[in-house]
């Protein structure tokens, strides 16, 4: 009697795992189709989201940014400490030109990011001087995270080509993000 329900109870999980894989994989593949849509059309659908955000330092110098970008808006966070811990502050938004974001994410192929691989050494924040923090690209679609590109110092980083293509990417997202403020002002 418990092997039986010892065996539910993994059946049960096992089944709600596929399904939590089986809904990231349509919702991930939805917001592909959509961002490619959008890249000639520049019409995102109402719950896209996609955070850009870097603590990054070395000895001399501390980078701390946080960009989101929402179907219609940009967001500038400015970074807070508070009782020693960070958090982010929205300090203004304005609408920007989605279908050049959308330009830029499949350009720099960020849709498949996953699936490259990367040659050469581990290497960790490509095409900087910084020692220790982490970097990250995010995009969701409603609540569902779809992808999700990172590095950061307590892990071993990509592989040398695949870090370059992850610097370039979030460069670009990152001044284009710096472009729109200063545009719509």
């Amino acid at each position: 009697m418990r092997f039986r329900c010892f065996l539910i109870i993994v059946s049960f999980f096992v089944a709600e795992s596929v399904y939590a894989q089986d809904t990231q994989s349509l919702a991930r593949t939805q917001l592909d189709q959509q961002i490619r849509k959008a890249s000639r059309m520049g019409l995102l659908p109402e719950g896209f989201r996609l955070c850009l955000q870097a603590n990054m330092w070395n000895d001399e110098e501390r980078v701390q940014e946080k960009w989101e970008f929402t179907y219609d808006k940009v967001h500038r966070y400015e970074a807070v400490t508070e009782k020693g811990r960070v958090k982010y502050k929205l300090l203004e938004s304005r609408p920007y030109d989605t279908s050049k974001l959308c330009q830029i994410l499949v350009k720099g192929r960020a849709l498949e990011f996953e699936d490259i691989d990367g040659e050469g050494d581990t290497v960790l924040f490509a095409g900087t001087h910084f020692e220790f923090g982490d970097r990250s690209v995010c995009l969701y679609l409603g609540k569902e995270q779809t992808h999700l590109m990172c590095e950061a110092c307590v892990a071993p980083g990509y592989k040398e080509t695949k870090a370059k293509k992850f610097a370039s990417l979030y460069s670009r997202l990152a001044a284009f993000a710096k472009n729109s403020m200063k545009r719509r002002k």
